[in-house]
């Protein structure tokens, strides 16, 4: 039970991450044939010395890898996202929530039996306490997420894409010279008695623009698979850290403060809605409330509201 408590109590840091997940669901089906199809030519390349099979193999994973950075693309130049989206519903959300009271509350006034009855009484503080809950419900969620942007905990959402694709270009390439290293036992210097591990270690060398691995490319295809890994090193730390961390992280963040000020704005309006027509301040229908269930009392503190006295007695 620790982590799904872990989950609730960090659900503001889930939000962050909405729109990874969003796109993992709704491209579930074909992400997962993809990659069961990249997993399994890598384990080809590590128990097959066939040549065409082990070729096959390394095409699959290369185009794996191409079809990540178009989407990381795509992601990165998306006109729209998940936040604007839910932002440009919950700016009107209000409106409906508060024409839902209106409704109920005038079908408790013209129900059938005395309207000072206790049905009829039970029927409006519902009516009251759904429209409450409604206001410091989204004022909570507001405020909440208003924390979560403002300590920077998105960064953490951009930051895990660009290591992500730095590690699958680690992997990737590790395996294309694993494979080539067997298709051609010449391609490498230093290679001899090297395993998928020293590949590796030698991809995480070659992306990162360092020579600290005894590997050497020495075939016109080993350099050839080199020179594009440096140069999908260049795109990762680079224009991915570029657009990622500037441009879309920027959209990013505006389309969250949009949800943010929705969020709150619809929670201002229900309120102006309290004291304008129900002529009640939220501390009155909060009295009201309590007066009829007690209980209520600590779903009150729980959206943070102000501890007051009579909420002690």
């Amino acid at each position: 039970m620790a982590v799904p408590k872990q989950l609730f109590k960090n659900w503001a840091l889930l939000v962050i991450f909405a729109p990874a997940i969003e796109s993992v669901l709704f491209t579930l089906k074909w992400r997962f044939a993809f990659a069961t199809a990249a997993v399994f030519a890598a384990l080809t390349i590590l128990n097959t010395e066939q040549h065409t099979v082990l070729v096959v193999s390394m095409s699959v994973l290369m185009v794996y890898l191409l079809v990540h950075y178009l989407l990381r693309l795509k992601v990165a130049f998306r006109p729209t996202a998940l936040f604007s989206n839910i932002a440009d519903f919950v700016n009107d959300m209000w409106r409906g929530q508060i024409d839902d009271y209106k409704r109920k509350d005038y079908a408790a006034h013209t129900g059938a039996g005395p309207q000072q009855g206790e049905a009829y009484e039970k029927k409006r503080i519902e009516n009251l306490k759904t429209l409450y809950l409604h206001t410091v419900m989204w004022s909570f969620f507001a405020k909440k997420l208003n924390e979560t942007v403002s300590s920077r905990r998105t960064d953490l959402y951009f930051i895990l894409a660009v290591l992500y694709s730095v590690v699958l270009s680690v992997l990737i390439f590790g395996f294309e010279y694993a494979a080539l290293a067997k298709v051609d036992p010449n391609s490498f210097r230093g290679a001899e008695n090297a395993n998928l591990w020293s590949f590796m270690v030698f991809s995480f060398n070659t992306i990162m623009h360092t020579g600290f691995t005894r590997i050497a490319p020495n075939s016109d295809w080993a350099f050839a698979l080199g020179n594009l890994e440096l140069f999908a090193g260049i795109i990762t730390l680079i224009f991915f850290v570029y657009v990622l961390m500037t441009s879309s992280k920027e959209r990013y963040r505006e389309d969250f403060k949009r949800l943010v000020h929705g969020l709150d704005q619809s929670s201002k309006e229900i309120e102006r809605f309290f004291e304008k027509k129900l002529r009640m301040r939220l501390i009155d229908a909060e009295v009201k409330l309590v007066e009829h269930d007690p209980t209520f009392r600590e779903t009150i503190k729980s959206f943070g509201r102000p501890r007051l006295l009579w909420m002690q007695n």
